[in-house]
């Protein structure tokens, strides 16, 4: 339908789509809401079409930057409201936006996301990244200190465990071998254990700390004795050899007397014998012998001998 405004200029009215109302904007067109009066004549028709607006609008229009001052349900909150011309014609003239003076207005699907939403993803912390760098370093550092022999499987454990690794280390050369690592598994089970002692670490020898194995903190030790036996012929070449039964109960009762009367033997010193690397049938006979000849170099140094994994 066609009228004349005051202007004698000439108006369509006409319903139009939602998609239609789109296209307009996407246009640069405009869309004037007017309403009839009981003849069916279209009133309010502005007669200032192609001139700024004067004047306070009631029209609800989105803030600055184009966004709605609410939130509507189904919508995104980052699309663009569209230029609707506003002549102040109300709830009346807009079916689609009656109550509160108006209501949810259309949305550019095609806004972008706002930069600094779009940071946020950028800005969080790669902890993969993080993480393979710490294992990096850990490596690092265990390949300067690990002597070339020392068994794939106790790298792994070092690398897993810091406390490992540090009570690892031999004060005398500052590196860690089979032996040095034998003796810090057996120093953390102890403890774990037992709880005979709060705390170890291995001795400063420029704070004149005598040469022994561990320094304890507690009430009833301030010292601790390992000793590791193994069950084979220590070879570097070649497949190992099993040590003979009768050698090995001799070598277990001189290895009793000896370690509990070396280094000024005393009762605040904590013997421990570890029978990890002893095979299973020999281990019952090396432990008897063990302490059989501790029991006779010193009965009493005897009582704080400890034995595991027998």
């Amino acid at each position: 339908m066609e009228s004349v405004g005051n202007n004698n200029q000439v108006y369509q009215e006409r319903l139009i789509s939602d998609q239609e109302f789109n296209s307009f904007e996407d246009n640069d067109q405009k869309v004037i809401l007017v309403g009839r009066d009981s003849s069916g004549t279209p009133s309010n028709v502005p007669s200032n079409i192609g001139q700024p607006r004067q004047g306070p609008s009631n029209f609800p229009t989105p803030p600055s930057g184009g966004r709605p001052s609410r939130n509507v349900p189904g919508v995104n909150p980052y699309r663009l409201a569209p230029k609707i011309v506003d002549q102040g014609l109300g709830a009346a003239a807009n079916p689609a936006g009656a109550g509160n003076g108006g209501g949810a207005a259309e949305f550019d699907d095609q806004c972008p996301v706002p930069k600094k939403e779009q940071s946020q993803e950028s800005n969080t912390p790669n902890h993969d990244s993080t993480s393979k760098s710490k294992k990096k370093k850990k490596q690092s550092k265990l390949d300067k200190l690990a002597k070339p022999d020392l068994p794939l499987e106790a790298k792994q454990k070092l690398l897993e465990n810091p406390q490992l690794l540090e009570l690892s280390i031999d004060p005398r050369n500052g590196q860690i071998d089979k032996q040095s690592f034998d003796e810090a598994e057996s120093i953390m089970q102890t403890q774990r254990e037992t709880g005979l002692f709060d705390d170890a670490r291995r001795p400063n020898s420029e704070k004149g700390e005598r040469d022994i194995d561990f320094i304890l903190s507690g009430s009833l030790y301030d010292e601790a004795d390992i000793k590791t036996p193994k069950s084979f012929f220590d070879t570097r070449k070649g497949p190992k050899k099993p040590i003979p039964q009768d050698m090995l109960d001799y070598l277990a009762k001189e290895s009793g007397a000896k370690s509990i009367l070396q280094k000024q033997g005393s009762e605040s010193c904590l013997h421990i014998l570890d029978l990890k690397d002893i095979q299973s049938h020999q281990k019952e006979s090396y432990k008897a012998n063990f302490l059989q000849g501790a029991r006779e170099a010193d009965p009493e140094l005897a009582k704080h001998i400890i034995v595991q994994n027998d």
